[in-house]
């Protein structure tokens, strides 16, 4: 898979300033009551969109950035932490299923396809150090900051998480 441009999709400023401080020049743009910044790394083109919180920001700023940008591949990135035990800074986890939490009860979204995450798997696992671990597990959305503790009540029925080892084949 030839990887031109990449769309990276994030929630909050306080998650896109911190990358955009490490990146320095780029170009900031609104649109679609989108804000929308472009740059580049090694010979890629990165477009990334400020989405706003829960799932259907996040489909709305997916069909913009995909409208906008073409991207060869989507990624989502945020403040996120592990409800459970397993991950830590600088893992990757990959979404094998998606929950939305209202607040008071959890409602399961569409499911991503098996194959994308086995093929991005495949991806990542020749690009990230191996000191950092590859987890799939279930990703959580909620429509404001949720604590830990409200979510951990609920998750050992809906969020198994499974670690691959390096040289685990899929």
């Amino acid at each position: 898979m030839n990887i031109s441009t990449i769309g990276i999709i994030a929630a909050m400023p306080e998650e896109v300033n911190p990358l955009l401080k490490r990146i320095g020049i780029y170009q900031r743009e609104k649109r679609e009551s989108f804000e929308l910044f472009r740059f580049g790394l090694d010979v890629k083109k990165i477009v990334l969109v400020q989405s706003g919180m829960g799932a259907k920001h996040a489909t709305r700023a997916t069909r913009f950035l995909i409208k906008t940008a073409s991207p060869d591949i989507i990624l989502n990135f945020g403040f996120a932490g592990a409800v459970t035990a397993g991950p830590r800074v600088g893992d990757l986890v990959l979404a094998d299923q998606v929950f939305s939490y209202d607040g008071t009860r959890f409602r399961k979204e569409a499911t991503p396809s098996a194959e994308l995450v086995d093929r991005m798997h495949c991806l990542v696992r020749q690009q990230i150090s191996a000191e950092n671990n590859i987890y799939r597990s279930s990703f959580i959305t909620t429509l404001e900051i949720t604590g830990k503790s409200e979510l951990a009540k609920h998750c050992p029925r809906i969020v198994p998480i499974r670690r691959w080892k390096w040289n685990q084949q899929l």
